[in-house]
């Protein structure tokens, strides 16, 4: 039996992919990649950190013409901030054939005291109403954003926030859903946009935040 998340073994001691195949698929190098992109393209690698997140990076580019990347179509990032956020995304942009992303930002973007503007928002806003730490964090976190519009193709994002415990997260995280939905529409593309603390109930037509123990 495969380990179809390969969380555990990115966690504990980041296994080599081999360890994780049958005997069989290691009697070759090509065997090897052959069965190595076909388990690739089932799993969805859970990385948690810089040091996972590196090392993905790395195994991957040891496959010929790219196949490495080229056979990844799901991850998760459980930390997605800070220099995690930014190795994120160079992965990101190397897997072009990426459907499904599942993304957990970091506690700067959504602290009420820090809640992200739109950008269009902090243009128009007149001189010092908007707190400048308020304005460069919902600059960068935009500005970062729409590399997620150059995923050719993606076709599910899913999205949160570490510490989700503020009656203002779920506002701004309806904001994010509907400039995402947006943005994408504008560069033709379908994507499948779901918050995790967030849920739509039909009695009143409206979103609602729940709070989730980060793990």
């Amino acid at each position: 039996m495969i380990d179809l998340t390969y969380e555990a073994a990115l966690a504990r001691d980041l296994s080599p992919w081999s360890e994780c195949l049958p005997p069989i698929c290691k009697v070759s190098s090509q065997l090897y990649f052959e069965a190595t992109s076909i388990y690739l393209n089932m799993i969805t690698p859970v990385l948690r950190d810089f040091q996972t997140m590196a090392w993905l990076t790395r195994s991957l580019a040891a496959f010929p013409a790219g196949t490495g990347y080229k056979s990844i179509r799901r991850l998760t990032f459980r930390n997605f901030h800070g220099i995690e956020q930014t190795r994120g995304y160079q992965l990101i942009a190397l897997c072009p054939s990426l459907r499904s992303l599942e993304i957990m930002f970091g506690d700067e973007y959504h602290r009420p005291e820090r809640s992200p503007t739109p950008v269009e928002d902090v243009i128009d806003a007149p001189n010092g109403s908007i707190d400048a730490h308020e304005n460069l964090t919902a600059t960068i976190l935009m500005y970062e954003m729409h590399r997620l519009f150059k995923v050719p193709n993606l076709k599910q994002l899913g999205f949160g926030f570490h510490g989700w415990t503020s009656s203002t997260s779920p506002k701004l995280a309806e904001q994010i859903i509907s400039w995402l939905a947006q943005e994408f529409l504008a560069g033709a593309m379908s994507v499948e946009l779901k918050c995790a603390q967030l849920h739509y109930d039909t009695s009143d037509e409206e979103y609602h935040g729940d709070w989730i123990q980060d793990d």
